[in-house]
């Protein structure tokens, strides 16, 4: 014991040790247990880790992994995998699904909470029609509390095809509204199934059949001035006041879809119109008569009179009865309720006129009010064979809308064409893609038969069988044709070749071009049409040799798909203007073509499309600006064009900066010039956003304002890395430069500043003299004229800074150089004239420096208030200065 320790502290220092002896078992014990718990939870995770990794080994043995986006399964030819490597027959296909459902119900008894995997099992269930036990799980989806977004709304979405297969229309719908108005972002690149856009396209259809075709409420404009532009129209002035309507028909059954469309205008509009056969009576008196003898050889003509309390229209076909429809509600003003007087004489100078797009919601109503007639929605909603409650509602839908009114739709099949071959030398191969096409022909819809990006290599089985698509692609593609048309005689089909672009653009198949379209005439059914983008993949000029090369290769008329019309690095900013006619020769459009569609986004270049169809239906009268106007107008409201169009001239500055992308251009731009664009096309989307919040859903307006942004914020920073990464190997060209010139030493203490460390105005590569040197360029009308770097400071004297410059000022003026050495100035000079570059020096006495030190080098013009002249700096040495010599 401590002589110091009183006995009461050595009494209690030796209970605490007592205490401790006791206690050290058990907290050993403890110990151990912790120990033996984490390992106990390690291997509890390794096995759950293990478990996991081997149902996605049994998936992946089970080849589904290649086939519908939810559902894992395979198409029909399950474990081909696109290439023709291996054949499953339809026993062991059937047998795939068994195992991959099988799989499916193991791992979710294994992860309950797993809404990924759940989602993709209530899928496979749906597929095979077991629906009952679908919506059990589709239900337990939307319990599970860490479910994300995505997955809910997958969750939500099959849970409503489940509702509608089981009839439950109304739950459906119920479903759906819940869906959207979560407003969860579900578009995925790479995932074919939005499922919050296919929602409220469903939603959409389910207003009605005709309730559809206005959901926009065109014409949003109330210009009362018929779109496309008519053939001849004369205004006598005036409006007729709209009380009530009779509508009288002749020629036309009073259900007919035609009718149904107007009907539905009109209600929305507040105007009261009965219907009867024959004369009209009482009110407003509008007689419509299908009258062949109108036509006199033009397809879809309608003369159209309206009168101060009667109307007349008659039409040479159903199809042109239904644009006087059109006509007359583009004649309305809708705030009073009447009806501009005028007498209109109209046919289409294109026979067939129209869009390849997206599937959405508005697509009639809009194919309406712009009168086009052929529409190629390139990708359905049923994907991957899996024709699922609602989606095949919607594709149903849509076929049946354009069907009724008389009107082309396309559906695109290249899922059972290139995603992947379908070889033609599998006979299952052809029955696949017949039935398909007889799905689409029993709803009215006719096919479109890709070949545009993925025939090349050719598959196996058909390169083994045919060794070329010479060979076997015109033949079979007739005998699909041929067969669905034997079944459904108004079928129509458009074939687009791999080689459908020439002669100009380059072509690195395989197989040559002209052989290969030689052999699309020889053997192509001549009811086909076939497709042409022009000379090049984005062909937009066209003469009559290149059309005159392709049409007597395929020996038909081709259908227009037209790529690449945006003018903005190919996409459009709402208010653009579009000069068709300069792309196309005079009788282009009326005689050398079966037809010409948009190959587009839709909705988003809707008002580019509008301009087109306008163009279409009177080439001679198209005038690009008023259409410009009246396509958006008609879409989004008057004066919705005068509002955008100024921004879109501004934000056309930014064009050479593709999406935003930065290059050399910013180099040469000035900051307060850009802000004020950004700022001035902002605010055109924020008044256009305000009057009419539909915008947003036209053009990429908005998306540019944004890319702008980027390019100024690049010149807001205007990096040196930058800098150095254009112009790298010019930088460390001045090194050179500078040891040669004027003795540059780095080993001597001298510093070398490049127009890379030199920031805050524009880089080029200049001329002067015979010499081409990178420069920092400094004053010029409008140009910043100050540049800086920083630099250390290592000499104890001060330096002295050598400047190679150049300026090619008019003789008269006497450009100045000012240095500032920590925004002090220290000194200036004065800058040769000359053809070529020229040293200039200027002390830095070392009490202006610091350890660290901004270099600022300005350009003077005659005067202080002058524009200085432009001064290309090409580099400055800092020569630290040498103690005077002891005495």
């Amino acid at each position: 014991m401590n002589s110091l320790e009183s006995p009461v502290c050595a009494a209690g220092r030796i209970a605490l040790l007592a205490a401790f002896a006791l206690l050290s078992p058990l907290l050993a014990f403890s110990q151990a247990k912790d120990a033996a718990t984490l390992a106990a939870e390690r291997k509890a995770r390794a096995e759950r880790i293990a478990k996991i990794k081997d149902f996605e080994r049994r998936l992946d043995e089970n080849k589904v992994s290649y086939g519908l986006w939810n559902t894992g399964y395979c198409r029909r030819y399950a474990g081909y995998e696109g290439r023709g490597k291996t054949r499953i027959d339809e026993a062991e296909y059937r047998a795939m699904q068994k195992r991959y459902i099988d799989i499916l119900l193991e791992r979710d008894a294994f992860e309950p909470d797993n809404a990924a995997f759940l989602g993709e099992l209530v899928s496979a269930l749906l597929y095979k029609g077991d629906i009952a036990e679908a919506r059990k799980k589709a239900e337990r989806i939307l319990s599970i509390p860490d479910a994300k977004g995505h997955e809910l709304a997958g969750g939500l979405f099959r849970l409503a095809e489940c509702q509608l297969a089981m009839g439950e229309t109304n739950l459906c719908r119920k479903t759906l509204s819940d869906l959207v108005e979560r407003n969860i972002v579900t578009r995925r690149r790479y995932h074919k199934y939005d499922w919050s856009h296919y929602a409220r396209c469903a939603l959409a259809a389910m207003e009605g059949e005709f309730e559809g075709m206005d959901l926009d409420r065109l014409p949003a404009g109330n210009t009362a001035t018929p779109y496309p532009e008519p053939q001849k129209a004369e205004y006598p002035g005036g409006f007729s006041p709209l009380g009530e309507i009779s509508l009288g028909l002749s020629g036309l059954k009073s259900d007919d879809a035609r009718v149904k469309f107007l009907l539905v205008k009109l209600r929305r509009m507040g105007i009261k119109c009965t219907v009867s056969q024959g004369e009209a009576k009482g009110g407003f008196a509008f007689s419509a008569s299908v009258d062949p003898s109108v036509a006199e050889g033009r397809r879809e003509r309608y003369i159209l009179t309206v009168g101060e309390d009667c109307a007349t229209l008659r039409a040479g076909d159903e199809t042109g009865l239904l644009w006087g429809f059109v006509t007359f509600l583009q004649l309305m003003d809708c705030e009073r309720k009447a009806v501009r007087q005028a007498k209109i004489d109209d046919w289409p100078d294109t026979a067939r006129r129209g869009f390849l797009g997206a599937y959405w919601p508005h697509c009639m109503e809009f194919t309406l009010f712009n009168k086009m007639n052929s529409v190629n929605v390139q990708h359905p909603p049923v994907y991957d064979d899996f024709w699922s409650p609602i989606l095949v509602y919607l594709t149903e839908y849509l076929a049946r809308q354009f069907r009724d009114l008389g009107l082309e739709l396309y559906y695109g099949i290249c899922e059972y064409t290139m995603y992947p071959q379908l070889p033609f030398a599998w006979e299952d191969s052809h029955e696949k893609r017949l039935e398909i096409c007889c799905r689409y022909a029993a709803m009215g819809a006719n096919v479109y038969f890709p070949f545009d990006d993925s025939r090349y290599p050719l598959c196996p089985p058909d390169l083994e069988k045919f060794g070329t698509g010479i060979s076997c692609d015109a033949r079979f593609v007739s005998r699909l044709y041929r067969e669905v048309k034997s079944r459904y005689p108004s079928f129509k089909m458009v074939f687009c070749p791999p080689f459908y672009f020439g002669p100009d653009g380059r072509c690195n198949y395989p197989e040559n071009r002209e052989t290969y379209l030689k052999s699309v005439g020889e053997n192509l059914d001549p009811e086909i049409d076939v497709y042409w983008t022009g000379p090049r993949v984005k062909g937009i000029v066209k003469r009559p040799h290149h059309t005159k090369w392709y049409s007597d290769l395929v020996k038909r008329k081709p259908i227009i798909f037209q790529n690449g019309t945006g003018p903005h690095n190919y996409v459009g900013y709402i208010a653009d203007t579009t000069d068709w006619n300069a792309w196309h020769y005079p009788g282009f459009f009326e005689n050398e073509i079966a037809g010409y569609q948009k190959n587009s986004h839709t909705p988003q270049e809707c008002c580019q499309i509008a301009t087109l169809a306008d163009c279409l239906w009177n080439v001679k009268g198209y005038d690009k600006d008023r259409s410009a106007r009246r396509g958006v107008d008609q879409l989004l409201g008057d004066g919705m064009y005068d509002i955008l169009r100024p921004g879109v001239q501004v934000l056309s500055y930014f064009d050479k900066y593709k999406y935003g992308a930065l290059n050399d251009g910013i180099l040469g731009e000035r900051l307060a010039d850009l802000e004020e664009k950004i700022a001035f096309a902002s605010n055109r989307w924020e008044e256009a956003v305000a009057k009419n919040p539909k915008v947003r859903r036209y053009g990429r307006y908005d998306d540019a304002v944004k890319w702008a942004g980027q390019v100024a914020g690049a010149v807001r920073a205007l990096p040196g890395e930058y800098v150095k990464k254009v112009y790298e190997k010019e930088a460390e060209g001045c090194a050179a430069l500078a040891a040669g010139e004027v003795s540059f030493d780095a080993a001597k203490g001298d510093i070398l500043l490049t127009p890379v460390e030199l920031e805050g105005t524009r880089v080029d590569v200049v001329t002067a003299g015979r010499q081409k040197r990178l420069a920092r360029v400094l004053g010029g009308e409008g140009w910043r004229a100050v540049c800086a770097a920083k630099f250390g400071c290592g000499s104890a004297n001060g330096y002295e800074a050598v400047a190679v410059v150049s300026c090619a000022a008019e003789r008269g003026v006497t450009p100045k150089l000012r240095l500032f050495v920590n925004d002090v100035a220290v000194g200036e000079c004065d800058v040769p004239l000359g053809a070529g570059f020229s040293q200039v020096r200027v002390p830095i006495p070392r009490k202006n420096l610091r350890q660290t030190n901004k270099l600022s080098i300005q350009a003077v013009g005659s005067t202080e208030d002058a524009v200085p002249p432009e001064v290309n700096v090409n580099y400055v040495v800092l020569k630290p200065v040498q103690p005077p010599p002891a005495i």
